[in-house]
Protein backbone atom coordinates (compact mmCIF):
# COMPACT_ATOMS: atom_id res chain seq x y z
CA UNK A 1 0.00 0.00 0.00
CA UNK A 2 0.55 3.85 -0.26
CA UNK A 3 1.94 5.72 2.39
CA UNK A 4 2.48 8.01 0.02
CA UNK A 5 5.52 9.68 -2.20
CA UNK A 6 8.87 8.57 -2.60
CA UNK A 7 10.22 9.65 -6.25
CA UNK A 8 10.10 9.87 -9.71
CA UNK A 9 12.09 8.29 -12.56
CA UNK A 10 15.13 10.15 -12.19
CA UNK A 11 14.04 11.42 -8.55
CA UNK A 12 14.36 8.47 -6.02
CA UNK A 13 17.08 9.05 -3.28
CA UNK A 14 19.02 6.47 -2.47
CA UNK A 15 21.63 8.15 0.32
CA UNK A 16 23.75 5.57 2.15
CA UNK A 17 25.25 5.87 5.45
CA UNK A 18 25.56 9.40 6.95
CA UNK A 19 27.63 11.51 5.07
CA UNK A 20 28.33 15.58 6.13
CA UNK A 21 29.75 17.67 3.43
CA UNK A 22 30.98 21.37 3.38
CA UNK A 23 32.18 22.99 -0.18
CA UNK A 24 33.37 25.91 -0.09
CA UNK A 25 34.75 27.74 -2.86
CA UNK A 26 38.14 26.84 -1.41
CA UNK A 27 38.16 23.14 -1.03
CA UNK A 28 37.58 20.72 -3.46
CA UNK A 29 35.30 17.93 -2.18
CA UNK A 30 36.69 14.29 -1.89
CA UNK A 31 34.34 12.74 -4.74
CA UNK A 32 35.14 9.19 -4.58
CA UNK A 33 34.79 9.36 -0.74
CA UNK A 34 30.78 10.77 -1.99
CA UNK A 35 30.77 8.12 -4.37
CA UNK A 36 31.71 5.53 -1.78
CA UNK A 37 28.52 6.84 0.87
CA UNK A 38 26.06 6.51 -2.30
CA UNK A 39 24.00 3.65 -2.21
CA UNK A 40 24.09 3.01 -5.35
CA UNK A 41 27.74 3.03 -6.14
CA UNK A 42 28.40 1.55 -2.65
CA UNK A 43 29.34 -1.97 -4.15
CA UNK A 44 32.15 -0.10 -5.66
CA UNK A 45 36.30 -0.77 -4.31
CA UNK A 46 37.92 2.48 -2.97
CA UNK A 47 40.27 2.31 -5.89
CA UNK A 48 37.41 1.72 -8.57
CA UNK A 49 35.54 4.91 -6.88
CA UNK A 50 38.60 7.05 -6.66
CA UNK A 51 38.62 5.97 -10.58
CA UNK A 52 34.98 6.73 -11.26
CA UNK A 53 35.40 9.59 -9.51
CA UNK A 54 38.62 10.93 -11.72
CA UNK A 55 36.00 11.22 -14.55
CA UNK A 56 33.65 13.48 -12.39
CA UNK A 57 32.92 16.92 -11.74
CA UNK A 58 31.54 19.37 -9.13
CA UNK A 59 28.51 21.83 -10.52
CA UNK A 60 26.71 24.68 -8.42
CA UNK A 61 22.77 24.52 -8.71
CA UNK A 62 21.47 28.19 -7.79
CA UNK A 63 17.96 28.83 -6.36
CA UNK A 64 15.56 28.06 -8.15
CA UNK A 65 17.62 26.44 -11.33
CA UNK A 66 16.58 23.51 -12.57
CA UNK A 67 19.29 20.35 -13.07
CA UNK A 68 16.88 17.77 -14.76
CA UNK A 69 13.82 18.97 -16.71
CA UNK A 70 11.23 16.54 -17.71
CA UNK A 71 11.21 15.17 -21.04
CA UNK A 72 15.42 16.19 -21.64
CA UNK A 73 17.33 13.38 -23.07
CA UNK A 74 19.42 12.06 -20.36
CA UNK A 75 23.28 12.28 -21.02
CA UNK A 76 24.59 12.05 -17.46
CA UNK A 77 23.37 11.35 -13.44
CA UNK A 78 24.33 13.29 -10.44
CA UNK A 79 25.10 12.59 -6.71
CA UNK A 80 23.89 15.54 -3.92
CA UNK A 81 26.75 16.93 -2.47
CA UNK A 82 24.57 19.67 -0.41
CA UNK A 83 21.53 21.58 -0.45
CA UNK A 84 18.07 20.99 -1.15
CA UNK A 85 17.18 19.11 -4.53
CA UNK A 86 13.32 19.01 -5.33
CA UNK A 87 11.62 16.45 -8.18
CA UNK A 88 8.40 17.02 -9.16
CA UNK A 89 6.48 16.51 -12.65
CA UNK A 90 3.38 17.30 -14.17
CA UNK A 91 0.37 15.45 -14.24
CA UNK A 92 -3.24 16.37 -15.36
CA UNK A 93 -2.18 20.14 -15.61
CA UNK A 94 -0.96 19.87 -12.24
CA UNK A 95 2.96 20.15 -10.42
CA UNK A 96 3.28 17.15 -8.67
CA UNK A 97 6.10 17.06 -6.05
CA UNK A 98 7.26 13.34 -5.75
CA UNK A 99 10.67 14.07 -3.16
CA UNK A 100 12.64 16.30 -1.78
CA UNK A 101 16.15 15.59 -1.41
CA UNK A 102 18.38 16.87 1.61
CA UNK A 103 21.02 13.88 2.20
CA UNK A 104 24.16 13.56 1.02
CA UNK A 105 24.73 11.07 -1.45
CA UNK A 106 21.23 10.83 -2.86
CA UNK A 107 21.29 9.68 -6.68
CA UNK A 108 19.32 10.85 -9.41
CA UNK A 109 19.13 10.95 -13.59
CA UNK A 110 20.73 8.01 -13.47
CA UNK A 111 17.73 6.11 -14.90
CA UNK A 112 17.88 7.85 -18.63
CA UNK A 113 21.23 6.18 -18.70
CA UNK A 114 19.93 2.71 -18.37
CA UNK A 115 19.77 1.67 -22.25
CA UNK A 116 21.72 3.02 -24.66
CA UNK A 117 19.27 4.57 -26.71
CA UNK A 118 19.36 8.06 -27.13
CA UNK A 119 16.21 8.74 -26.88
CA UNK A 120 15.46 7.99 -23.34
CA UNK A 121 14.04 11.00 -21.74
CA UNK A 122 13.43 12.23 -18.31
CA UNK A 123 10.65 11.07 -16.72
CA UNK A 124 10.32 14.16 -14.08
CA UNK A 125 12.30 17.44 -12.87
CA UNK A 126 14.70 18.05 -10.32
CA UNK A 127 14.93 22.19 -8.96
CA UNK A 128 17.34 23.59 -6.48
CA UNK A 129 15.64 24.66 -3.30
CA UNK A 130 18.61 27.17 -2.50
CA UNK A 131 21.44 27.08 -4.00
CA UNK A 132 22.85 23.07 -4.13
CA UNK A 133 25.94 21.23 -5.02
CA UNK A 134 26.30 17.96 -7.52
CA UNK A 135 28.56 15.32 -8.21
CA UNK A 136 28.28 15.26 -12.32
CA UNK A 137 29.14 12.13 -13.63
CA UNK A 138 28.56 11.56 -17.48
CA UNK A 139 26.76 8.93 -19.14
CA UNK A 140 29.87 7.12 -19.90
CA UNK A 141 31.61 7.34 -16.61
CA UNK A 142 28.20 5.48 -15.41
CA UNK A 143 28.27 2.84 -18.09
CA UNK A 144 32.21 2.31 -16.91
CA UNK A 145 30.79 1.91 -13.04
CA UNK A 146 28.18 -0.56 -14.12
CA UNK A 147 31.26 -2.57 -15.84
CA UNK A 148 33.04 -2.67 -13.06
CA UNK A 149 30.09 -3.82 -10.24
CA UNK A 150 27.15 -5.75 -12.11
CA UNK A 151 25.25 -4.80 -8.32
CA UNK A 152 24.87 -1.22 -9.73
CA UNK A 153 22.80 -3.00 -12.46
CA UNK A 154 20.39 -5.34 -9.74
CA UNK A 155 20.55 -2.21 -7.61
CA UNK A 156 18.71 -0.06 -10.57
CA UNK A 157 16.38 -2.48 -11.31
CA UNK A 158 14.62 -2.46 -7.69
CA UNK A 159 14.43 1.36 -7.63
CA UNK A 160 13.39 1.38 -11.39
CA UNK A 161 10.22 -0.85 -10.48
CA UNK A 162 8.90 1.56 -7.66
CA UNK A 163 10.02 4.44 -9.76
CA UNK A 164 7.63 3.63 -11.96
CA UNK A 165 4.91 2.21 -9.73
CA UNK A 166 4.81 5.73 -8.51
CA UNK A 167 4.46 7.63 -11.90
CA UNK A 168 1.73 5.43 -12.99
CA UNK A 169 -0.37 6.11 -9.94
CA UNK A 170 0.38 10.31 -10.39
CA UNK A 171 -0.60 9.85 -14.05
CA UNK A 172 -3.97 7.43 -13.05
CA UNK A 173 -4.29 8.54 -9.18
CA UNK A 174 -6.17 11.82 -8.58
CA UNK A 175 -6.09 10.84 -4.67
CA UNK A 176 -2.32 10.12 -5.16
CA UNK A 177 -2.19 13.51 -6.59
CA UNK A 178 -3.84 15.85 -3.97
CA UNK A 179 -2.15 13.88 -1.14
CA UNK A 180 1.31 13.95 -2.98
CA UNK A 181 0.49 18.19 -3.22
CA UNK A 182 0.50 18.43 0.57
CA UNK A 183 3.58 16.15 0.96
CA UNK A 184 6.35 18.25 -0.12
CA UNK A 185 8.43 18.64 3.57
CA UNK A 186 8.21 14.79 3.31
CA UNK A 187 6.80 14.71 7.04
CA UNK A 188 3.01 13.00 6.91
CA UNK A 189 3.11 9.93 5.28
CA UNK A 190 5.08 6.99 5.21
CA UNK A 191 5.26 3.48 3.59
CA UNK A 192 4.29 -0.12 4.97
CA UNK A 193 4.26 -3.32 3.52
CA UNK A 194 1.45 -6.25 4.06
CA UNK A 195 1.78 -9.85 3.19
CA UNK A 196 -1.49 -11.88 2.43
CA UNK A 197 -3.61 -12.38 5.02
CA UNK A 198 -2.43 -9.61 7.27
CA UNK A 199 -4.80 -7.45 8.90
CA UNK A 200 -4.33 -3.70 8.21
CA UNK A 201 -7.17 -2.30 10.33
CA UNK A 202 -10.50 -4.41 12.16
CA UNK A 203 -13.98 -3.21 11.82
CA UNK A 204 -14.82 -0.83 14.87
CA UNK A 205 -11.03 0.76 14.81
CA UNK A 206 -10.39 4.22 15.34
CA UNK A 207 -9.61 6.31 12.67
CA UNK A 208 -5.74 6.85 12.67
CA UNK A 209 -4.60 7.33 8.91
CA UNK A 210 -6.11 7.03 4.95
CA UNK A 211 -4.08 4.75 3.33
CA UNK A 212 -3.27 4.64 -0.56
CA UNK A 213 -2.99 1.21 -1.77
CA UNK A 214 0.85 1.65 -4.32
CA UNK A 215 0.25 -2.14 -5.52
CA UNK A 216 -1.44 -5.06 -4.87
CA UNK A 217 -5.02 -5.90 -3.17
CA UNK A 218 -6.46 -4.91 -0.40
CA UNK A 219 -9.82 -6.84 0.32
CA UNK A 220 -12.91 -4.86 2.85
CA UNK A 221 -14.75 -6.78 4.22
CA UNK A 222 -17.15 -7.49 7.82
CA UNK A 223 -18.89 -11.19 9.36
CA UNK A 224 -22.79 -11.31 9.08
CA UNK A 225 -23.85 -13.85 10.93
CA UNK A 226 -20.77 -16.03 11.19
CA UNK A 227 -20.34 -15.13 7.35
CA UNK A 228 -17.93 -13.03 6.20
CA UNK A 229 -18.90 -10.22 3.39
CA UNK A 230 -16.75 -9.23 1.14
CA UNK A 231 -17.47 -5.40 0.50
CA UNK A 232 -15.30 -4.37 -1.91
CA UNK A 233 -11.55 -4.99 -3.44
CA UNK A 234 -9.23 -2.04 -3.83
CA UNK A 235 -6.09 -1.98 -6.46
CA UNK A 236 -3.37 0.49 -6.84
CA UNK A 237 -4.39 3.86 -6.62
CA UNK A 238 -7.06 3.10 -4.82
CA UNK A 239 -7.67 4.79 -1.03
CA UNK A 240 -9.82 3.81 2.17
CA UNK A 241 -9.63 5.42 5.61
CA UNK A 242 -10.75 8.83 4.19
CA UNK A 243 -14.45 8.77 5.34
CA UNK A 244 -13.69 7.45 8.88
CA UNK A 245 -10.78 9.93 9.51
CA UNK A 246 -13.08 12.86 8.22
CA UNK A 247 -16.43 11.69 10.30
CA UNK A 248 -13.86 10.69 13.50
CA UNK A 249 -15.85 7.10 13.19
CA UNK A 250 -14.52 3.38 13.94
CA UNK A 251 -14.22 1.36 10.44
CA UNK A 252 -17.27 -0.09 9.46
CA UNK A 253 -15.64 -3.62 7.95
CA UNK A 254 -11.92 -4.79 8.00
CA UNK A 255 -9.21 -3.91 5.59
CA UNK A 256 -6.91 -7.61 4.57
CA UNK A 257 -4.09 -7.63 2.48
CA UNK A 258 -5.55 -10.39 -0.49
CA UNK A 259 -2.07 -10.31 -1.68
CA UNK A 260 1.30 -8.54 -0.73
CA UNK A 261 0.46 -5.18 -0.68
CA UNK A 262 2.61 -1.66 -0.32
CA UNK A 263 0.83 1.36 0.71
CA UNK A 264 3.05 4.29 -0.45
CA UNK A 265 0.86 6.19 1.84
CA UNK A 266 -0.83 5.77 4.89
CA UNK A 267 -1.51 9.43 5.90
CA UNK A 268 -1.42 10.41 9.10
CA UNK A 269 -4.41 11.74 10.15
CA UNK A 270 -3.16 15.17 12.69
CA UNK A 271 -5.41 17.69 13.79
CA UNK A 272 -5.49 21.26 12.31
CA UNK A 273 -4.28 24.23 14.24
CA UNK A 274 -6.68 26.46 12.21
CA UNK A 275 -9.93 27.77 13.77
CA UNK A 276 -12.15 25.41 15.59
CA UNK A 277 -14.32 23.82 13.50
CA UNK A 278 -17.77 24.53 13.65
CA UNK A 279 -20.77 21.88 15.00
CA UNK A 280 -23.52 21.17 12.17
CA UNK A 281 -26.40 19.46 13.24
CA UNK A 282 -28.00 16.21 12.46
CA UNK A 283 -30.40 17.67 9.69
CA UNK A 284 -30.65 13.95 8.53
CA UNK A 285 -34.65 13.05 7.59
CA UNK A 286 -35.66 16.74 7.73
CA UNK A 287 -37.48 18.59 5.02
CA UNK A 288 -35.06 21.01 3.39
CA UNK A 289 -37.21 24.26 4.98
CA UNK A 290 -36.53 22.01 8.15
CA UNK A 291 -32.86 21.19 7.64
CA UNK A 292 -32.23 25.27 6.41
CA UNK A 293 -33.97 26.83 9.69
CA UNK A 294 -31.51 24.46 11.76
CA UNK A 295 -28.51 25.14 9.60
CA UNK A 296 -29.24 28.71 10.26
CA UNK A 297 -29.85 28.37 13.95
CA UNK A 298 -26.36 26.85 14.39
CA UNK A 299 -25.00 30.27 13.02
CA UNK A 300 -24.03 28.80 9.54
CA UNK A 301 -24.98 30.20 5.98
CA UNK A 302 -26.89 27.65 3.47
CA UNK A 303 -25.31 27.56 0.37
CA UNK A 304 -26.22 25.25 -2.78
CA UNK A 305 -28.07 22.75 -2.30
CA UNK A 306 -27.52 19.39 -3.88
CA UNK A 307 -30.45 16.80 -3.99
CA UNK A 308 -29.36 13.03 -3.92
CA UNK A 309 -32.44 10.59 -4.93
CA UNK A 310 -31.44 7.96 -2.78
CA UNK A 311 -33.91 5.41 -4.72
CA UNK A 312 -32.77 6.27 -7.82
CA UNK A 313 -28.83 5.47 -7.48
CA UNK A 314 -27.92 2.38 -9.11
CA UNK A 315 -27.09 -0.37 -6.64
CA UNK A 316 -26.78 -4.29 -6.95
CA UNK A 317 -29.53 -6.22 -5.71
CA UNK A 318 -26.86 -8.36 -3.99
CA UNK A 319 -25.40 -5.26 -1.76
CA UNK A 320 -29.71 -4.18 -1.00
CA UNK A 321 -29.52 -7.84 0.42
CA UNK A 322 -26.90 -8.23 2.22
CA UNK A 323 -26.76 -4.84 3.94
CA UNK A 324 -30.88 -4.00 4.04
CA UNK A 325 -30.04 -1.46 6.51
CA UNK A 326 -26.66 -0.26 5.14
CA UNK A 327 -26.92 -0.55 1.19
CA UNK A 328 -27.54 3.14 1.33
CA UNK A 329 -24.93 4.43 3.40
CA UNK A 330 -22.42 1.96 1.54
CA UNK A 331 -23.54 3.61 -1.81
CA UNK A 332 -23.10 6.84 -1.13
CA UNK A 333 -20.13 7.31 1.47
CA UNK A 334 -18.09 3.93 -0.20
CA UNK A 335 -17.01 5.66 -3.66
CA UNK A 336 -18.92 5.85 -6.90
CA UNK A 337 -18.33 3.52 -9.58
CA UNK A 338 -20.08 4.57 -12.58
CA UNK A 339 -19.08 4.99 -15.41
CA UNK A 340 -19.75 8.46 -16.07
CA UNK A 341 -20.91 10.63 -13.48
CA UNK A 342 -22.05 14.59 -14.95
CA UNK A 343 -24.54 17.17 -14.39
CA UNK A 344 -26.33 19.00 -17.12
CA UNK A 345 -29.29 20.92 -17.33
CA UNK A 346 -32.86 18.53 -17.79
CA UNK A 347 -33.20 18.97 -21.20
CA UNK A 348 -29.88 17.57 -22.01
CA UNK A 349 -30.14 14.81 -19.57
CA UNK A 350 -33.57 13.83 -21.71
CA UNK A 351 -31.61 13.79 -24.53
CA UNK A 352 -29.12 12.11 -23.50
CA UNK A 353 -31.07 9.48 -21.71
CA UNK A 354 -32.99 8.78 -24.93
CA UNK A 355 -30.02 8.77 -27.26
CA UNK A 356 -27.67 6.00 -25.51
CA UNK A 357 -28.29 2.02 -25.14
CA UNK A 358 -26.86 1.86 -21.67
CA UNK A 359 -28.81 2.69 -18.62
CA UNK A 360 -28.88 6.74 -17.41
CA UNK A 361 -30.30 6.84 -13.73
CA UNK A 362 -30.78 10.45 -12.74
CA UNK A 363 -29.56 10.64 -9.25
CA UNK A 364 -30.25 14.57 -7.68
CA UNK A 365 -30.44 17.77 -8.49
CA UNK A 366 -28.46 20.87 -8.07
CA UNK A 367 -30.64 23.79 -6.79
CA UNK A 368 -29.40 27.11 -6.70
CA UNK A 369 -27.90 29.28 -4.24
CA UNK A 370 -25.04 30.90 -2.60
CA UNK A 371 -22.14 29.66 -4.36
CA UNK A 372 -20.19 28.67 -0.74
CA UNK A 373 -21.22 27.84 2.62
CA UNK A 374 -19.82 29.93 4.78
CA UNK A 375 -19.51 29.79 8.85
Amino acid sequence: MLCIATAGEDCAAHSGSALVVEVSANATPDLSDILAHCTLFNSLSRADCELIAAGCEVRTIKTGALLLAEGDIGDEMYVLIDGVLEAFKQAKGEEVILQRHQEPGASMGEMSLLKSDDEIRRRASVRSIGDSHVLVMPKATFLHAMQLSPAIEEHMKVVHHRQTEQLSLVERSVMYRALALFDQESGWSREEHFEPGEVIVEKGDPPSAVYVVRSGTVKRCRMEDGEEIIVSMLHAGQTFGGLAVLKDRPHTAAAIAATAVDFGSAVDRVVSSGPEPAVVPNVVGLSQDSAETAIIKAGLTVGTVAREFSESIPVDETLREAFAEDWLDLALTGGEDYELLFTAPQPVMDRVAGALDVPVSIIGEIVAGPPEVTV
